[in-house]
């Protein structure tokens, strides 16, 4: 099986895994006489033998990242997303601002300008966008470890 599969296989599984949540949920407890909607305890079976399958499935997928030295990449990869979060995240102030009910004026000075800003930004989204392929293209075009 490719890892792509198993990825799509993986986000299957946690669907799965949402609409047993919600089902135990609603069968937990009913009002006497009622029937119960669903058997709990086999509810609570179905989930654990998903949640062993979800967990086989991403030992399998991180040992075969591991292994062809992916591990690093996916790491590189979420903390140049967190860090694309942050300077998305900026607001970058310069200049007079009038502000409030007695129309203060404020003047404003940043360290960085808008257009600093959105180059590292471009920058960040582009280095994320190569990884990506080359996730993608690792993902699709080799199979697990088994």
């Amino acid at each position: 099986m490719k890892v792509s599969k198993a990825m799509k296989q993986i986000a299957r599984i946690k669907g799965q895994l949402s609409i047993i949540d919600n089902r135990m949920h609603d069968c937990i407890s009913t009002i006497s006489p009622n029937d119960f909607k669903e058997d709990f305890n086999n509810l609570q079976s179905i989930r654990t033998k998903l949640i062993n399958d979800l967990n086989n499935l991403k030992v399998l997928v991180m040992q075969t990242n591991i292994k062809h030295d992916m591990f690093k990449t996916i790491l590189e990869l979420g903390e140049l997303k967190s860090q694309l979060e942050l300077y998305k995240s900026f607001t970058i102030k310069s200049g007079i601002f009038t502000s409030g009910y007695s129309e203060t004026q404020t003047e404003y000075k940043s360290q960085i300008s808008e257009a600093d800003r959105n180059k590292i930004i471009d920058e960040l989204q582009n280095k994320i966008n190569d990884l990506t392929d080359k996730l993608d293209e690792f993902n699709a075009s080799t199979n697990l470890v088994m």
